[in-house]
This record gives C-alpha cells, sequence and structure tokens, in this order.
C-alpha cells in the first residue's frame, strides 16, 4: 500500500513491464524502471549526459510463504558503473508474527576510465542516493503499518462499542434486574 503510485524515489519517472506470471504461488514481475538522472549537474553537463537511467528489476513473491524477494541494476553506463541493489522480506524464522527486511546496495565504479577520484566520489553519490531512498520507503511502509494499526484498532473500537449498545437494548429494566425476580416486580407504594 506504501508505494501505490510508484516508489518513494523522487526521481522515478515510470516502469514497463516485461514479465508477470505465477507459478506455483509465487508471482514473478521483471520490469525496467526508469528514474531521472540524479547526478550533480556539472556531471549532468560533462559526462554522464543521460536524462534518465534504466534499472531491470525482477522481484519474486509468495504471500502463502510469506516473502518476498527482489534485485535490480543499472542498464545504463555500462562497462562505466555497475549499480545493484536487493531486497528481502520475510517471515522471522524464531517468531512469525516478526518480518525481517534486509536491503543492499553495491555501486562498482571503473575508474580506469574516469579516474579514481571521480569514481570514488561517483561511489558515495550513488550511495547517498540509495540510503535516502531507503529512508524514504521505510518510513513510508512505517507509516502504511501504523495507518493499518490504527485502522483495525478503530474498527475493534467501534465493534466494542456497538456490541455494549447491543449488550444495553437486550437487557432487563435495570429495577426489575435489580429485584432479581421472575415475577412481576411489586413496589411499594411509597416509590410510585
Amino acid at each position: 500500500d506504501a508505494w501505490t503510485q510508484g516508489p518513494t524515489d523522487t526521481n522515478f519517472l515510470k516502469e514497463e513491464y516485461l514479465e508477470n506470471t505465477v507459478t506455483n504461488g509465487e508471482a514473478v514481475l521483471k520490469k525496467l524502471l526508469y528514474t531521472k538522472n540524479p547526478l550533480p549537474f556539472l556531471l549532468r553537463q560533462t559526462m554522464v549526459r543521460d536524462p534518465h537511467f534504466i534499472f531491470e528489476e525482477e522481484q519474486r513473491t509468495n504471500p502463502k510463504a510469506r516473502y518476498s524477494k527482489a534485485w535490480s541494476v543499472n542498464r545504463s553506463w555500462d562497462g562505466v558503473v555497475t549499480a545493484k541493489r536487493s531486497l528481502r522480506i520475510q517471515m522471522h524464522p524464531e517468531n512469525p508474527a516478526w518480518t525481517i527486511i534486509e536491503q543492499a546496495m553495491d555501486c562498482t565504479v571503473a575508474d580506469s576510465v574516469i579516474g579514481k577520484t571521480m569514481a570514488s566520489k561517483i561511489s558515495q553519490f550513488a550511495t547517498d542516493v540509495f540510503m535516502g531512498t531507503v529512508k524514504r520507503s521505510a518510513d513510508a511502509l512505517q507509516a502504511s503499518l501504523e495507518a493499518k494499526r490504527d485502522a483495525a484498532a478503530k474498527l475493534a473500537s467501534e465493534k466494542l462499542s456497538a456490541d455494549q449498545a447491543t449488550a444495553a437494548s437486550l437487557a432487563p429494566p435495570a429495577s426489575t434486574a435489580a429485584l432479581g425476580a421472575t415475577e412481576p416486580a411489586v413496589l411499594p407504594a411509597s416509590s410510585l
């Protein structure tokens, strides 16, 4: 639910689906992701003039087995920069009520093409962009989970209130209930 309009990356442009299959309960989705070129202005004007980057991504999900795995790799700058990202979400093996979420990224820059200093700067920039995206994604996921929790609590509270109102409407009148009588209550004349 957190990603209803694409990932929470401000550079995200669009997705292009290549494959969408389900086999033995596992859904496989392969797609291309297009993002804006996030490099600083000077690099965009001199070295990397591509207006957008393309990433190939594969997702494997099995709701019954409670896991989701994804990986992506860039298809722009082949031979110069390789950026790989992976994501794994699964049920905790010791406590099924918990979920494990792991993300990783590896960025390799060929320094023989652009020099060690520039390669180091590009690698650090890629790491910073990735960490920012991970934080925004985690925040969106946390907000989504909190909204679901709050909605479930509100629904439970409303159901409890409705059940209490129903029980109160079915209860015998207080004077008869207080007497515990099965026969009609006879009240003293002074109470009339």
